[in-house]
């Protein structure tokens, strides 16, 4: 497992990696620092919230990894 926090002038994003799970699949945790529970439509690593999820989700069929 590893974590990464990344500041964006007043957001901080916490980002949790747990990798190596069943049929290969892992688990990407972002976090934005004090959000709330709101949809937050920023940019991470060049991607918007909706891109991450899509990047990650995409990766995967009912058996694991694609």
């Amino acid at each position: 497992m590893c974590q990464r926090i990344t500041t964006f002038a007043i957001i901080a994003i916490a980002l949790m990696l747990i990798t190596d799970g069943d049929n290969n699949t892992s688990v990407e945790h972002y976090k934005v620092i004090d959000g709330g529970h709101v949809w937050f439509d920023i940019g991470y690593d060049g991607s918007n919230t909706s891109r991450l999820i899509w990047n990650f989700v995409s990766r995967y069929d009912i058996h694991g990894t694609n």
